[in-house]
């Protein structure tokens, strides 16, 4: 029985990846679970772009003239909806293939990048981007309460325990 279930997740694993039928580009590929975005009027040059983030991760093949705000857009990335105990911080990593490994070429947070489009690179085919955003909660009142709490019920607790 165990072997069964190893093979058939060991076979579910490999094709769950692409399947290839004569591929000559990568808009060739089929694949499970990526996303594959167009955004290119008919006849204009075309380049594929390769996006990781935690909103919509997959390959966007854009027109030339999109520049990386464009792209941004493209891919909903934004600071969404925040309570008042939220603080959000979205970082844009721009990867660059030179040789045999990728570089970062470019790299700042989303309200940089939206005050300064003259600093965005010039997009290349099969560059990555990482868009990270990360989320700080605030201390608030309520948090200072539940650790009063924790403190009056343990100094309480200490205090019965030494009365016994």
């Amino acid at each position: 029985m165990k072997k069964v279930v190893l093979l058939t997740a060991a076979l579910l694993i490999a094709g769950a990846g692409f399947s290839v039928t004569n591929a000559q580009s990568l808009s060739d590929y089929e694949a499970s679970g990526i996303s594959f975005s167009r955004f290119v009027r008919p006849g204009e040059a075309s380049i594929q772009i390769w996006v990781i983030s935690d909103n919509r991760s997959g390959i966007y093949e854009i027109g030339d003239g999109i520049n990386l705000g464009e792209l941004i857009v493209l891919t909903g990335t934004g600071p969404g909806i925040m309570t008042t105990r939220e603080r959000r911080r979205t970082t844009i990593r721009v990867f660059r293939e030179t040789g045999a490994s990728r570089n970062l070429i470019y790299e700042s947070s989303l309200e940089d990048m939206v005050r300064e489009p003259s600093l965005y690179p010039d997009l290349n085919n099969g560059d990555v981007i990482m868009l990270e955003t990360r989320v700080k909660q605030r201390f608030q009142w309520r948090d200072a309460l539940s650790v009063i709490s924790a403190a009056s019920t343990t100094i309480l607790l200490v205090d019965r325990i030494r009365r016994m």
